[in-house]
């Protein structure tokens, strides 16, 4: 139980509505504990100066680095930006006075992270910046961000350290070779997605603000999507990056398995590969070149690239593993071509696939 004292501020003193001295009591056991404690816990009793119990309408709380808590939820529990605080309560009495009160208190690190003031991120889009100087660092990453909410960062983090959890589990991997902590470089007008190795492993995502949704949300989300799908990227480039010839995935494996991990097959119907024919008609297996810059003009393709490596893991498909996807990386990673290497590993030649494309996803699909 903490106790602060809080003052009336009431002029009259002979008045029946004055209160003297205010005990509030609030039900926490540290106020250094706070960034775990949810509202209903701060929530508190008041009694005046000889022990009576006081109404009120409300209690407020406010912190003088992140404004009214009330506003600064994240998965119900409290966000704070910084550890040191002046923290203001301010209680409507049940007249409609209003007293207030101030305390400084320490804040322990979010356990989802911990706060780092003016680190520079220095990776994909270096020209990115944070405005406020608050970095989050948790296990596995530094977190950036020009949003003016820096509870947002929470969200990148719950997304970005799930999603890491995620993929390895799928390639039943302990970890990857990411040479330190992942730079994310969150951009909330750019809408862009690219990665990059030097200095740092990093990704920059370009995601809205009012995308952000805690992870319980069943619906698909481009925030949450998106990391993952630019964090496959990092995953691949932690064994190409090593291999003899630098960079030697085909494009449509390169993308088509970050659009597996993250979001599925997309096309999941003979429907949909009959509309692709009619309408577009282009083999996704044909592109193998990787675009220049941040930029590629070969985003209709993405649900054909995902359907084609969902074909070669799938149990209606080729029936292979994610594993064999590590297994081909690592035949790169020691001097193997693209092309040999998956021929090993899957047991079909790229020219076969891309000759042979459609007749086998309409027999996989049918």
């Amino acid at each position: 139980m903490i106790s602060i004292l809080i003052c009336s501020c009431s002029s009259d003193d002979d008045s029946e509505n004055h209160v003297g001295e205010v005990t509030l009591e609030i039900n926490a056991s540290e106020l250094n504990s706070l960034s775990d404690t949810d509202l209903v816990a701060l929530r508190g009793s008041l009694f005046n100066e000889n022990g009576k119990s006081i109404d009120y309408n409300k209690i407020e709380w406010f912190s003088n680095i992140d404004g009214n808590l009330e506003n600064s939820f994240f998965q119900g529990k409290y966000f704070f930006s910084a550890n040191q605080h002046t923290l203001s309560c301010e209680v409507t009495l049940s007249n409609n006075e209003v007293i207030t009160q101030s305390v400084q208190i320490s804040v322990t690190d979010d356990p989802r992270g911990k706060w780092n003031l003016g680190k520079t991120y220095n990776g994909s889009g270096s020209d990115f910046y944070t405005p406020d100087d608050l970095v989050l660092e948790t296990p596995n990453f530094f977190i950036f961000s020009n949003t003016t909410d820096p509870a947002r960062r929470l969200y990148i983090s719950e997304y970005a350290e799930s999603s890491l959890s995620e993929l390895k589990s799928l390639f039943n991997s302990s970890s990857f070779n990411f040479n330190g902590k992942v730079h994310i470089g969150h951009h909330k007008d750019d809408g862009r997605g690219f990665v990059g190795t030097h200095p740092h492993f990093s990704m920059f995502v370009g995601m809205p603000e009012n995308g952000f949704v805690p992870l319980s949300n069943d619906e698909w989300n481009f925030n949450r999507e998106g990391i993952k799908h630019e964090l496959m990227h990092l995953v691949e480039l932690s064994y190409l990056v090593s291999s003899p010839t630098e960079f030697t995935s085909h494009r449509w494996f390169w993308e088509g398995i970050a659009v597996l991990v993250s979001n599925g097959t997309r096309y999941t119907t003979l429907d949909e590969l009959v509309d692709w024919q009619n309408t577009n008609g282009g083999n996704p297996i044909s592109i193998q070149e990787q675009p220049t810059g941040t930029s590629s003009s070969d985003g209709d393709y993405y649900p054909l690239f995902g359907l084609s490596v969902a074909y070669l893991v799938d149990a209606n498909g080729l029936n292979t593993s994610y594993q064999d996807i590590i297994e081909m990386y690592l035949a790169i990673q020691q001097g193997a071509t693209f092309e040999s290497a998956f021929n090993a590993q899957f047991g079909l030649t790229v020219n076969a696939y891309e000759s042979n494309y459609f007749s086998i996803m309409q027999n996989y699909l049918k």
